[in-house]
């Protein structure tokens, strides 16, 4: 009887970790694509549109790629759908040091992106950025 007991709470552990495994991949699912700006700020600042047009965020896999056409950074991504503000760990995929913490909402064909620079300060949790606070919010439309 022992065994039985055994083998059904490791089916039933497998099982979680299968959902929440599918529910991560699910939701790095909807974020695949190229990405073009139609707002950025950075640190309170709005970006020109000539800024803008420069560039093209894409998620391919679990990486997202910053392509500003003169240079390119690429990060691999973590998520976690579960939170009221979704959230996303950006980590620079050359150095892989501490990860970039921010938050991101998907509705449909648009992607607001909101990350600290600072991988020391804690998570954003509001979609706000202000003078002087190294923060980038891209709000972003699928192309």
């Amino acid at each position: 009887m022992p065994c039985l007991a055994v083998t059904i709470s490791v089916g039933i552990l497998t099982s979680c970790i299968t959902d929440s495994e599918q529910a991560v991949k699910k939701e790095i699912d909807r974020l695949q694509g190229r990405w073009k700006p139609v707002a950025v700020q950075d640190s309170g600042d709005n970006a020109s549109p000539e800024e803008m047009e420069k560039i093209i965020v894409i998620v391919n896999g679990e990486r997202l790629t910053f392509d500003f056409g003169d240079e390119r950074q690429e990060c691999t991504i973590k998520v976690d759908s579960t939170k009221s503000a979704k959230e996303i760990d950006l980590r620079d995929a050359k150095k892989q040091g501490k990860a970039m913490l921010g938050i991101y909402a998907v509705d449909g064909n648009n992607l607001k992106l909101y990350v600290d620079r600072d991988p020391n300060n804690p998570r954003p949790t509001q979609f706000k950025t202000k003078k002087g606070d190294d923060k980038l919010l891209y709000c972003l439309k699928r192309l």
